[in-house]
């Protein structure tokens, strides 16, 4: 498309029209190509998600018109502008508009669960049982109008079946005791329950379909008395826990540190070098605000978090593991990591280890080194 064009190159015809645009370095042209492409994307940001998600089209041709395509490639051209660049431009857009189509499924399903739990409230409050005396029925929980009846087809083996009129037909399994309509009750009630444990995260469903976390940036290898964690961190949704964290280790300030709280099938916490549980200062000098994330909750085992008095925003140096889910945590503590990989066995083996009358490991539980793999913070270095 580009090279030899009649009436010289871009730049020239571009400087005879007074449009200066080429006399940018390629940094600003950068900046500039970002700026608008973004600009663009946000005044057609429904039609070009819709495109990318069908792959119906490619990020150049959505975020750059004409114009913008042959300046770039007659920067290119005459080397103002390496394809590096250019590719790092594409790269950042691509990335940011496949952020915006994971965070549409994540509202959409954020939604989804909100109406569901809204669903189980209200059956709950629901009273099933309608009526006085002989005039009690069993309300229908669909249309929560019209009573429920109990028929018997003795054709088909005595089945038994429960039905409303606005069209609920359930059949139910044989039994050799109890009334139909005590039995669907009991059996809605229970489902009901477990629903409700599925939704709100506490069954495996949860953390296997509903994955709301954001990708992690930063890596470190703790070495500890059972065995070595691989965990990453989220310093885009904690980034003063996560600097503090960063800065301590690099510190070695964990180093040779005790675990000295472990609950089992709860959590096991460290990070005070006096070992007392009383002990430990933050990176900061004081206590550090709180930082909690709609995405990050306390849906499964792994998580790291920082511990505190009890009180918000006392954050200091002390964290903790979970070893199950614990949603009851979910914005009282701020989680900023998670054991990844393999290692995650390592931290499960705490759960029999014996711990005394005060939530003291009997057998003293070390954290030795850590090894920081990935530092997301360019600018700290120890102290």
């Amino acid at each position: 498309m580009a090279g030899t064009r009649e009436g010289g190159g871009l730049r020239e015809r571009w400087t005879a029209q007074g449009r200066g645009v080429t006399f940018m370095s390629p940094q600003t042209m950068k900046e500039r190509l970002k700026r608008r492409c973004m600009e663009h994307v946000k005044k057609n940001r429904k039609r070009i998600l819709e495109n990318l998600r069908h792959q119906a089209t490619d990020v150049p041709s959505e975020v750059m018109d004409v114009s913008e395509s042959i300046c770039l490639e007659d920067l290119m051209l005459r080397g103002d502008l390496t394809h590096d660049d250019y590719l790092e431009v594409l790269t950042s857009l691509e990335s940011a508009l496949h952020e915006e189509m994971r965070l549409e499924e994540l509202e959409l399903a954020e939604e989804l669960l909100e109406a569901e739990e809204a669903w189980i409230a209200d059956f709950q409050a629901l009273d099933l049982h309608q009526g006085y005396h002989a005039s009690e029925f069993i309300l229908c929980p669909l249309c929560k109008k019209h009573g429920l009846d109990v028929k018997t087809d003795l054709n088909h083996g005595m089945t038994t079946t429960v039905e409303c009129v606005c069209g609920l037909y359930l059949p139910l399994l044989r039994s050799h005791g109890g009334d139909p309509l005590t039995r669907f009750t009991d059996a809605m009630s229970n489902a009901f329950e477990a629903h409700s444990y599925v939704v709100r995260g506490g069954g495996v469903i949860m953390s296997n379909i509903y994955v709301t976390e954001p990708n992690t940036e930063g890596k470190v290898l703790m070495r500890t008395s059972f065995g070595e964690l691989d965990v990453e961190f989220w310093p885009q949704q904690a980034p003063r826990a996560c600097r503090n964290f960063f800065q301590l280790a690099m510190e070695k300030y964990y180093d040779n540190t005790l675990f000295h709280r472990l609950i089992s099938g709860f959590m096991i916490q460290g990070g005070d070098p006096t070992g007392t549980g009383d002990g430990g200062e933050s990176a900061f000098g004081e206590p550090f605000a709180d930082e909690f994330h709609s995405r990050l909750r306390f849906n499964h085992r792994g998580l790291l978090a920082m511990a505190n008095s009890n009180k918000s925003n006392t954050n200091k140096s002390q964290f903790f593991f979970t070893l199950d889910a614990c949603d009851f945590l979910t914005k009282k503590h701020t989680i900023f990591g998670k054991v990844t990989g393999n290692t995650i066995f390592n931290l499960l083996t705490v759960n029999d280890m014996e711990t005394s009358p005060d939530e003291r490991p009997v057998e003293p539980i070390k954290l030795l080194s850590i090894e920081i793999l990935w530092n997301p913070f360019e600018d700290i270095v120890p102290r």
